[in-house]
């Protein structure tokens, strides 16, 4: 099973897109032990736990899996898969639920600050080697 197919699948539960989002935050950062602790799936469903392909695109990849965290969790809530007005319901497990996806969104916006960031220190990157070309030419 490719990542495409996985970011496709209708039957996987927004907890598992979480933490295959987490999963590739920490390979994103080199930390591959972690990473790997993080990735919901194994060889037996087909979908080894994939190696970095740099900060960027992990980075990228971690991002569509925190947007399809946060899709599936909407249509689980819609579909009363899980019910936040359900009486019987622990208001501790309520309030953190809400904090999660508080925090999804939160961790949402901080990957587009750091994909923005990677991007313009890469031109500076590039700027400052065409510089020193230009000076020891």
């Amino acid at each position: 099973m490719t990542i495409d197919e996985i970011l496709l699948n209708d039957n996987i539960r927004s907890d598992r897109y979480a933490m295959a989002a987490i999963s590739f935050i920490f390979n994103a950062f080199g930390d591959s032990v972690r990473s790997k602790e993080y990735w919901p799936w194994s060889e037996k469903v087909n979908c080894e736990w994939p190696k970095t392909k740099g900060t960027e695109i992990d980075i990228s990849y971690a991002q569509l899996f925190l947007d399809r965290a946060l899709n599936k969790y909407n249509d689980e809530i819609e579909n009363n898969k899980i019910n936040l007005n359900n009486d019987s319901m622990d208001n501790t497990f309520k309030n953190d639920i809400r904090s999660l996806k508080k925090r999804i969104n939160k961790v949402k916006f901080n990957t587009k600050t750091i994909i923005k960031s990677t991007n313009e220190l890469n031109n500076i990157s590039d700027n400052t080697t065409q510089n020193i070309e230009k000076i020891t030419a």
